[in-house]
């Protein structure tokens, strides 16, 4: 898997252990070349200084459901949220959550996806496709298990 980001410069090897201070954009680069490499807390940092984008894509995957409500109400179920969305990505096989960090929280296009993964269009597209599906699926189950809440109450 290749390590590039969206500006399309890769970080190089010894770029982590150069004296001088990383920029913010050096900073996220390596976030994302370390999270590209399985480094979980890497990936984690990413989650948390995109949120706002991640939640925004759960809402456009439940779209016309009265969950999205609870998704993106307040700021004090913030980090319920961003553990939700983290559960929901956890379902996912690795590859298919990298494509749709990618796509959805980076901005990377579907044919950037393709010749950074080195998979064909239709097979990324295809994969999406099948992760977004497979979100909604595990968030409807998780819905089913919680109780109901009494009319008139959040």
């Amino acid at each position: 898997m290749a390590n590039v980001t969206k500006s399309g410069k890769g970080l190089g090897a010894g770029a982590a252990a150069e004296s001088a201070p990383l920029s913010p954009a050096d900073q996220e680069r390596l976030l994302v070349r370390r999270a590209q490499q399985g480094d979980s807390t890497a990936y984690e940092e990413l989650l948390r200084t995109h949120q706002h984008r991640v939640l925004a894509v759960v809402g456009g995957i439940l779209r016309g459901s009265e969950d999205v409500e609870d998704v993106g109400q307040d700021a004090s179920r913030r980090v319920e949220h961003r553990q939700l969305v983290g559960r929901l990505l956890d379902h996912l096989e690795d590859r298919d959550r990298l494509m749709l960090v990618m796509k959805e929280v980076e901005g990377f296009s579907v044919e950037e996806i393709s010749k950074i993964l080195g998979l064909n269009i239709n097979t990324v597209k295809v994969r999406l496709f099948r992760a977004r599906g497979r979100l909604v699926e595990v968030y409807q189950k998780r819905l089913q298990k919680r109780p109901l809440r009494p009319s008139g109450t959040k």
